[in-house]
């Protein structure tokens, strides 16, 4: 079992749900509060937003790399006026690690980067990853799929 089940039998834990997000804005949110928190769950800064001007797209990326696919639409998709984004695609399904979304994602990853270089040139790799951006993901065949990609 879990442990916090464990904690909860052994030590008379109860539980207490999480009332604020410091993290994310309101429409993001919305998902977990609808789906686990009934009795309440708000965004502590409801309006956060994406503060990095994300370019114009340009039909041939600069400094792109061959193992990543290139589209437009990756600008759209970080849009700071769209907080919520969604993309669904047609393919076969994956259980641990899935191809096109480790390069959606990987993809992602290096437009916002660029867009943080051009806002500040200083940025460094490693401050990216400590300070600017986090990915989850649930299974560590696609953090690694990614990883490699971003590589």
């Amino acid at each position: 079992d879990c442990i916090f089940t464990y904690l909860q039998r052994t030590h008379g834990l109860c539980p207490i749900a999480l009332h604020r997000n410091y993290r994310t804005n309101a429409e993001i949110a919305d998902w977990p509060r609808d789906r686990f928190y009934p009795e309440g769950y708000i965004a502590h800064f409801p309006q956060r937003r994406l503060t990095v001007p994300i370019p114009t797209p340009s039909t041939c990326p600069p400094e792109w790399p061959a193992s990543l696919p290139w589209s437009p639409a990756l600008h759209r998709l970080l849009s700071p006026e769209v907080p919520v984004v969604v993309v669904s695609y047609t393919g076969r399904p994956y259980t641990l690690s899935n191809p096109f979304e480790a390069q959606a994602v990987a993809a992602l990853a290096r437009v916002f980067y660029q867009a943080l270089r051009a806002a500040e040139p200083k940025l460094s790799g490693e401050e990216l990853w400590e300070e600017r951006l986090g990915i989850v993901t649930p299974h560590r065949a696609q953090m690694s799929a990614i990883r490699t990609l971003l590589a």
